[in-house]
């Protein structure tokens, strides 16, 4: 299959991660597969911008004057990719590298498999003989990913592709057609989460996801985050993993009665002196602040289109 004819856009949202460019950036030169590449930068203010129009000129690089979030700055990029007649959108962590046959692989898997609009490799550490153990339960878990996989490693017979309904964003490749149908990621989420409300919008739509094993990327075990703080770190995953379950479009929500169930169960476990109290008050909290957003959200996310793009 000659795979050079499709336009194919690797999308990058940087931000103060310095160490990682050279190793990102020049595996997509080695790449098999001409791309186009586009990096959104988060206002990282530490010399990325000046560093990337010296040293690789050939990225269209985007410029944020504010720190947008992974989602945002990344629908930025989609936008651009698909006004400019992408075929396939690569979406790549700063702190990930790919092999040369990474994508033309992908791309060649997706052309044999037109159901699947969404294709994850398998992502290795970087000494590249290990998989990512933060990837490791989307291979084990037979919940998430079609069990043969695990079968089929030990015995040596993998198929190029496994059914699954999650993965992580790091390395993500979409069809046109999946983002034409699905969109972008939500704009209520500014970091941690909008991957998993895509993966449920994608869901919605009955479009296929798919795991691919002998297609392979590195990926560095602890990334860059936005945050310095801890305890926000954690405020904020909380609040997300609550928005996440209450926004999913696969399921019914009735806010105002998960909002008085939480309320009313953080006050008679604190009466019981239960430590799940505080579970149930975080969560009556963020139901209180988040519910006009979580509604609006599921609004959009049930329609066909460029959402959010």
């Amino acid at each position: 299959m000659n795979c050079a004819r499709f336009n194919v856009f690797v999308v990058i949202v940087t931000y103060k991660g310095k160490q990682w460019y050279d190793r990102c950036f020049q595996s997509l030169r080695r790449s098999e597969l001409p791309l186009k590449t586009i990096v959104v930068d988060n206002a990282s203010n530490d010399g990325t911008v000046e560093y990337i129009k010296e040293n690789y000129p050939e990225i269209k690089l985007i410029e944020s004057n504010v720190n947008l979030g992974f989602g945002q700055a990344n629908n930025i990029a989609i936008r651009y990719a698909m006004d400019n007649d992408c075929d396939y959108v690569f979406l790549l962590n700063q702190d990930a590298w790919i092999f040369p046959e990474t994508i033309r692989s992908l791309v060649e898997i997706s052309k044999a498999n037109p159901e699947y609009g969404l294709l994850s490799p398998i992502q290795l550490l970087p000494d590249e003989v290990h998989i990512n153990p933060g990837f490791t339960n989307y291979i084990t878990n037979g919940v998430l990913t079609d069990a043969s996989i695990v079968d089929d490693m030990y015995f040596n017979r993998l198929k190029p592709i496994y059914k699954t309904i999650s993965t992580n964003a790091a390395t993500w490749l979409f069809t046109r057609e999946t983002l034409e149908k699905v969109g972008g990621f939500d704009p209520i989420f500014f970091q941690y989460g909008e991957d998993d409300n895509l993966l449920q919008r994608i869901n919605y739509q009955k479009i296929l996801i798919g795991l691919c094993p002998m297609s392979k990327v590195c990926h560095a075990p602890h990334g860059t985050t936005n945050y310095d703080n801890q305890k926000l770190i954690s405020d904020i995953k909380f609040r997300n993993i609550a928005v996440t379950k209450l926004a999913d479009i696969n399921n019914e929500v009735n806010l105002k009665k998960e909002y008085y169930s939480h309320l009313i169960k953080s006050v008679i476990y604190f009466i019981l002196r239960r430590k799940s109290w505080h579970y149930h008050s975080r969560m009556a909290s963020v139901i209180k602040k988040e519910s006009q957003k979580i509604l609006y959200s599921r609004s959009i996310n049930i329609k066909v289109g460029r959402n959010w793009l």
